[in-house]
Order: structure tokens, then C-alpha cells, then sequence
């Protein structure tokens, strides 16, 4: 009798043994496929931003924004590229910086690798932040909107650290972009 208590505590032992690496397997599947489903979405967004980049027009008008256009000051900026004097020109800034402004928000929201910006389009994105913070960081001021382009800075940070980890020949010419 004995022993056949014995078989069945060892039995018993053994089932639940085998539940709990049954279900650690489960789990760990599980986590598997929730991580190549945050990876699959990641990829399907950056392919949005790609594609949107493949475009002739936004290309053009992001090159003209980023590369060709000066300005002194902020009342220079607004004078010559702001909606209220120049319609298209404000259209083709407000295009550019609020799509840079939504990959932020997408970043911040953890939904986009800063590397995979940085491996696409990095030299815009530090070109565009360095060339218009200084109106930025003067219309939230003037205008008392302290979150004006708050996702583009962000942007420019996350994409700029993944740079500087990915070339770190680049620091020191980093130190003189501060």
C-alpha cells in the first residue's frame, strides 16, 4: 500500500512538473510572438515613412525646406515662410516639420526604432532641428506654446544619440553641434 501512495505523490510530482514547463513554453511562445508583432508593426510604419519619402513632391519640397531656405531671425522666418506672408511657402514648412513632429510622437510612443531613423534619414532630421531651432524655440516663446514642435525635438535627440552610438567618430563634431 505503500508504495502505491508512494507511485501517486510521484506521479502527481511529475504532472505538475510537466504543467509548469508546458506552460513556461506557452509563455515564452507567447512573448516570442508579441515581440515579432511589435517588430512587423514597427517595420509596417517605417515603410509608411518610406514611402512617403519615395514621393517626388515631398521630397522636393522637404530638400527645399531642409538645404535651400535662409533666415536671420524669427521675424525673418516669419516674413518670408510663414502662412500669414507666403502661403505656399508656410504650406511646404507645415508639411515638413509637422511630419518630422508626427515620427516623434510615433517614437516617443515607442512605435518606431530611432535607428531605423537614423539609418533612412538621419541628415534631414538633424539638418531640419539645427537649422529651425532657433525659430522654433522663439515661437513658443512669443506665441506662449511651449509644446510647438516638442516631438520633433525629441526626435532630433533620439535620432542624433543612435548616430553618434552607430559612428562614434562623430562624437567630438557632435559636442560642437551643442
Amino acid at each position: 500500500m505503500a508504495s502505491f501512495e508512494f507511485l501517486a505523490i510521484i506521479l502527481t510530482g511529475l504532472g505538475l512538473t510537466a504543467s509548469i514547463v508546458y506552460y513556461t513554453t506557452v509563455l515564452q511562445n507567447a512573448n516570442k510572438t508579441q515581440q515579432m508583432q511589435l517588430e512587423t508593426r514597427q517595420a509596417q510604419l517605417f515603410m509608411g515613412f518610406y514611402t512617403q519619402w519615395l514621393n517626388l513632391d515631398f521630397y522636393k519640397e522637404m530638400t527645399e525646406v531642409a538645404i535651400t531656405w535662409e533666415y536671420k531671425d524669427f521675424d525673418d522666418f516669419m516674413s518670408k515662410y510663414w502662412f500669414n506672408s507666403n502661403l505656399e511657402a508656410g504650406a511646404k514648412w507645415g508639411r515638413a516639420s509637422t511630419y518630422l513632429e508626427g515620427i516623434g510622437v510615433l517614437m516617443k510612443r515607442g512605435l518606431l526604432d530611432p535607428s531605423m531613423m537614423d539609418d533612412l534619414s538621419s541628415g534631414y532630421i538633424i539638418t531640419m532641428w539645427e537649422k529651425y531651432a532657433l525659430f522654433i524655440t522663439e515661437f513658443r516663446s512669443r506665441m506662449n506654446q511651449p509644446q510647438f514642435g516638442e516631438f520633433f525635438e525629441y526626435l532630433y535627440h533620439e535620432v542624433k544619440k543612435s548616430t553618434i552610438e552607430d559612428h562614434p567618430e562623430l562624437e567630438e563634431e557632435a559636442m560642437k553641434w551643442k
